[in-house]
């Protein structure tokens, strides 16, 4: 106890933060926006004000003289100014963008001991609040109840994992909800809004969001402010997943998944069936093209989308480079009004049809995955599967935040992947251009090994997700 600062044996005995004695000024900000509610930051400005205009009259008084008046009456009115204007607005700003992700992570926000008496099992659940929750619950029905040959969706547990009886009886509680809700309906009500400090603090009710998983597949994602209204200290599993939305360590991206058939997409074998390598570990497999894309720039990142139509001007014959792009039509027959100009779609809707199909074109070395309506595409399971080396272009249509791509940390994407933002998007060929053979061959290798131990359906992407799941909630850790 000798060695205990004085100030903070007052704050602990009082309940009350002595700023400045117990912590360094420049922290006292960040403490309020911690742990006070606006309106205690709002009493603290009042007093101060009331305190420094209290002795700016009393100092008045003891000196009488004009000049002395005006300086202590323009002092006060600029610090009560300051105090009033700014002060209130500082801590609830870093309250919204500074001060949530440190708080949501499993010190706060996960119950351990729940885990280690259940032994890690989980509950899966629709909420009712949700729009299309009825639809959701017969796909969940209808999950669990697939024939061998169908693919069950990433969220349904491998048979290595415990299914609780109930929610209160499971370790994780994870809420499957529509792959196409709107934004605002994604996130369910656990629910009713608790106090700041419960939510980000103790969240010690299940109503808090303790040991909750929010499974979202929508395109639209889920925003901060539908968060901190609606989960509390719930953990967010989803496809559309940022650095604007996503907290390290706490938060899981998924990725959207391989549906054969999907628009014509090719099935799984005859994907893997273009992932050949040669024996020698340095050589890497020849493929047909160099870099490819095939698709729409009608369709979310509709101006980015046509940035890529450039880059086939850098194709060569020992690089060829195919860019097979067209403009989506309306049902009508008619372009959208935000395409690019009519005379550019009708000529890559002639030469469209024209260029090799989805398959061929994925018998690449490298292939491009632009964002679309999420940063998340289908096309990237499509692209490891067949053994080419995906290269992500980031982004999506109303942001241009960076993609927390699939099960990060869990694979390494540096090694099989590379990742430009739209800006840079240019500088592709060239980049690729000065990656040595040995280098392309350790990603070849690196994407298959990725694929088919993270992500391969019907298990891989399943497991790789409950163990991850896993993972956080009984790994030890030291409270704070």
């Amino acid at each position: 106890m000798g060695n205990v600062f004085p100030g903070r044996l007052i704050g602990e005995r009082t309940g009350l933060t002595i700023y400045c004695i117990t912590v360094p000024c420049m922290r006292a900000l960040d403490d309020l926006a911690q742990s006070w509610q606006p309106y205690e930051v709002h009493l603290l400005v009042a007093i101060v004000a009331i305190c420094v205009a209290m002795l700016a009259a009393r100092a008045a008084l003891v000196n009488p003289s004009a000049y002395w008046r005006a300086l202590l009456a323009t002092a006060t009115v600029a610090l009560v100014l300051t105090l009033v204007i700014s002060v209130p607005e500082n801590v609830d700003t870093r309250r919204v963008a500074h001060h949530v992700a440190p708080h949501l992570h499993l010190h706060s926000c996960w119950d351990d001991l729940r885990c280690d008496a259940n032994n890690f099992s989980v509950y899966l659940t629709c909420q009712p609040e949700v729009e299309g929750s009825q639809g959701c619950l017969k796909s969940l029905d209808h999950a669990l109840t697939l024939k061998p040959e169908e693919v069950p969706p990433i969220y349904i547990p491998p048979a290595e994992i415990p299914i609780a009886r109930t929610a209160n009886e499971a370790c994780v509680v994870v809420h499957i909800t529509p792959a196409n809700s709107a934004a605002e309906n994604v996130a369910p009500r656990l629910a009713p809004p608790c106090a700041w400090r419960e939510q980000l603090r103790s969240c010690r009710t299940p109503a808090g969001g303790r040991n909750h998983v929010i499974l979202a597949r929508g395109d639209g994602g889920i925003e901060w402010s539908t968060r901190l209204a609606k989960l509390g200290c719930a953990m967010l599993v989803q496809t559309h997943a940022e650095l604007s939305n996503y907290v390290p360590g706490f938060d899981i991206s998924i990725p959207l998944g391989l549906v054969p058939g999907r628009g014509g997409a090719p099935s799984q074998k005859q994907l893997e069936s273009l992932a050949r390598f040669p024996r020698a570990p340095n050589q890497p497999a020849l493929r047909r093209w160099w870099l490819t894309f095939r698709g729409s720039i009608d369709y979310g990142m509709r101006e980015h989308r046509a940035w890529l139509l450039p880059l086939a001007s850098h194709s060569t014959l020992a690089r060829p480079i195919v860019i097979a792009a067209k403009c989506a039509r309306k049902k009508e027959g008619t372009y959208n009004a935000r395409d690019v100009n009519k005379s550019v779609c009708r000529e890559l809707d002639r030469t469209f049809n024209l260029q090799p199909s989805y398959l061929d074109l994925l018998n690449s070395t490298f292939a491009l995955l632009p964002g679309g309506l999420q940063p998340a595409s289908f096309r990237m399971d499509e692209v490891m599967a067949a053994g080419s080396i995906p290269v992500f272009i980031t982004g999506d249509v109303d942001t241009s935040s960076p993609y927390v791509r699939p099960f990060e940390p869990t694979i390494d994407w540096a090694r099989c992947s590379l990742s430009f933002p739209w800006e840079r998007a240019h500088r592709i060929p060239h980049v690729l251009g000065q990656l040595s053979d040995v280098q392309i061959a350790k990603m070849q290798r690196a994407v298959q090994h990725a694929w088919h131990t993270y992500l391969r359906p019907p298990l891989a992407h399943r497991r790789t997700l409950y163990e991850m799941l896993k993972q956080r909630a009984t790994a030890p850790y030291q409270r704070r």
